[in-house]
This record gives structure tokens, sequence and C-alpha cells, in this order.
């Protein structure tokens, strides 16, 4: 809070308790004086207000504000599925399986962790449905990370009974495949930064580290007797998704952007990152 005239400025700042909060400025010279009140959380400004008082002799002028929140703009994207493109859709069930590793820090303070946390905690039963367009599959080696152009359509829907615990969804999906052998997992991003620094150890030697920006919700696709295409295809249209003999999803498992050391020969599923995830699950 800021008082202040031609002559003279003082400022002040309080705490805010079930929104509201008190201000006293003593000892002031007599006269008019202008108030200018800004509300910050942290660092950000949310709100504004001003006034004015008369200061008068051997008395205690009191002012009550009523502040008005800053104002911004919102763009929505309103997408539709392109009705050209093959979509791809599957469903699983099963028993939430969590595993947590004490040696880690749990992160709680990062919005993705909060996120995934307040949705997941206390669940024993769901149910996952996805859909993802049709995309091209990149040749690259096995295992390796790379983008999955597909349109706005693809989607994850993770529910508990009748309730939607998340869903994974934008305009312009873009997901994350890797393939190895058999299955191929395509990682839905979700849309809060996780920012986190896995040291990985073996037999006390550290062999480097994994940097994650986000979370990924994980999509597993086994084709086992190789009769579904998994291995060969070019794009998701050349898999025959009939013939697959597993799906399985993996939660909370933080999206590698960047590898130091050895560690990047570590990867070759997301099971992989048990021992280096922040929280994981699955469904089998």
């Amino acid at each position: 809070m800021r008082v202040f005239n031609d002559l003279l400025e003082r400022q002040l700042t309080a705490g805010i308790t079930e929104q509201t909060a008190a201000v006293s400025f003593s000892e002031l010279p007599l006269g008019s004086y202008s108030i200018s009140v800004a509300v910050y959380d942290g660092e950000d400004l949310i709100a504004t207000g001003s006034g004015s008082a008369q200061v008068t002799a051997d008395s205690t002028t009191t002012v009550s504000l009523l502040l008005s929140p800053l104002t911004g703009g919102l763009d929505v994207a309103i997408c539709l599925p392109d009705i050209a493109t093959q979509y791809f859709n599957g469903s699983g069930s099963g028993e939430l399986v969590h595993i947590e590793n004490p040696a880690l820090e749990p992160g709680d303070e990062q919005p993705a962790a909060q996120v995934y946390h307040s949705a997941m905690d206390a669940i024993s039963q769901l149910t996952f449905d996805y859909r993802v367009g049709d995309g091209v599959i990149p040749i690259v080696g096995e295992n390796e990370l790379i983008p999955l152009h597909t349109d706005h359509g693809a989607r994850l829907i993770i529910s508990d009974g009748d309730d939607t615990l998340m869903e994974l969804a934008g305009c312009n999906t873009q997901l994350l495949v890797s393939r190895n052998s058999g299955r191929i997992n395509l990682w839905y991003v979700m849309p809060e930064a996780y920012h986190g620094e896995i040291d990985v150890q073996m037999q006390g030697m550290t062999l480097g580290s994994i940097i994650s920006e986000h979370l990924a919700m994980v999509v597993t696709l086994t084709d086992s007797d190789g009769d579904a295409g998994i291995s060969s295809a070019e794009t998701l249209s050349d898999i025959d998704f009939a013939r697959l003999e597993e799906q399985k999803l993996t939660l909370g498992v933080p999206l590698p952007s960047e590898f130091t050391g050895m560690t990047g020969l570590l990867l070759s599923e997301p099971d992989s990152m048990i021992e280096q995830a922040l929280f994981y699950s699955h469904t089998q």
C-alpha cells in the first residue's frame, strides 16, 4: 500500500488473511492523500485499487478499499477431428499398482506432480480409453523417442468407474513414440511442466542422469508373435491393431528430454524407468 501527496510518500506491505488485509500509517502530516494498493501472488500482480483520504488533527481516518482483479485475454481453440483421418481406438482396465521410490525427491511442489497425485492417489481400479490418428513412424533406432504428429483427435482418457480422472487431449496433439522389437509405446504428455534431473546409479557408481521436463502416460502395445506388424510398420495404419496381444498403461513416467553419460543406453521401455520414476503405476 502506498499513500502519497505532493510533499510525501510512504509505503507498507502486509499479508492477506481470508481475502482481507490491514495497514496502518502513523505520524502523517495533516492534509489530503492519495492511496494506491497493489496485490501480488508471489511476483505476479493480480489486483489493484486506489482511493483518497483526509488526515486531520488528533484523529485516525479509516478508509476501506475494494480492489479490482486484473483481467487478461483467453483464446479458445475449438477442435474437430479430421473426418478423413483413420483412427485407432483401444481400451483397458485393471488394478492400479502404486510403486514409489523413497530414494527420490517426491517433487510434489511441481504442478505436474500435484495434478497427477490429486487424480491418482487412493485409486485402486481404473479404465482407460485411447484414440490416435494415423501418422508416420519415422525409421529410427530402437528405443529412440521421436514426435508422432497426429491430428487433434488424439486423446487418452483415464477413469475410475464413471468418473474421469484425467484427459490428455488437445488441438494438433503431438504424441511421442518409441518402438522396441514387438512393442510400440505411445507417450501422452501431461501439459503441466515437470522439471527433474534424475541420477542413474549402478553398484554405487553414477552412470549419468535423465533430464525430464514432463510426465507422461504411456500406452504400450505388444505384438509378441509378430503378426500385427509393429516391427516393420512405417505408419500406424500398417499395424493390425486387432492382433495385439496386450495393452498396458504406465502412469507418471518422466519423459526424457536429455541424457547425460551412459543413461541413453539404458532406456529400452517405459518400464525401464521404474527405478527412476517419480511415481509408477500400470494396468495389465
